[in-house]
């Protein structure tokens, strides 16, 4: 579970485009770690923020030059997020220590719900999806990156692409 290059790009495409409401609410399945170095984070930063608070960014998602361990708050201000919390029954840093196997107990709903390596760890994987849609506010956005194919010993599962097309016919996304 991790964000890396790929993922910031998307995420900073995405808030270029305005995609993200100003000042949304975030939530993590999973409170991810960046794994891209600090001067790229950086460059990034400011693209979307003035100086200072590019800055104020990453001084809280990095310890010098490694991302903390709590830094995704932090992370996720670059793009807007002013809010953010996390699902995890075994990190302790998830704001919500819920197992996704079973409904996500109400805890309000988000703007963006991110999956990036989380639900194909899951089980459930059903249940965990329908979690993320009743986390996500109407008009909201479900963020998804996991392995459809060539992680044979990944997780529990590889998800298809057409799935999430699927999804979000299902959905009426």
């Amino acid at each position: 579970m991790a964000i890396g290059p790929i993922h910031v790009e998307w995420l900073s495409r995405l808030a270029r485009k305005g995609v993200f409401r100003s000042g949304h609410a975030l939530i993590d399945l999973g409170p991810q770690d960046v794994q891209a170095p600090r001067g790229y984070i950086g460059e990034v930063a400011r693209r979307h923020l003035d100086r200072g608070e590019a800055q104020t960014a990453l001084e809280g998602a990095f310890d010098g030059e490694a991302f903390r361990p709590t830094g995704q708050p932090a992370f996720y201000r670059i793009f807007g997020a002013s809010r953010y919390a996390s699902i995890d029954l075994m990190d302790k840093r998830a704001t919500y220590p819920f197992d996704l196997n079973a409904a996500v107990p109400e805890i309000g709903t988000f703007d963006v719900v991110t999956n990036f390596g989380t639900a194909e760890h899951v089980f459930d994987i059903g249940e965990a999806f329908r979690s993320m849609h009743r986390l996500v506010k109407p008009g909201g956005l479900t963020l998804h990156c996991m392995p459809a194919f060539a992680f044979i010993d990944h997780g529990f599962y590889n998800v298809h692409p057409v799935f999430f097309v699927e999804l979000a016919k299902a959905n009426a996304y």
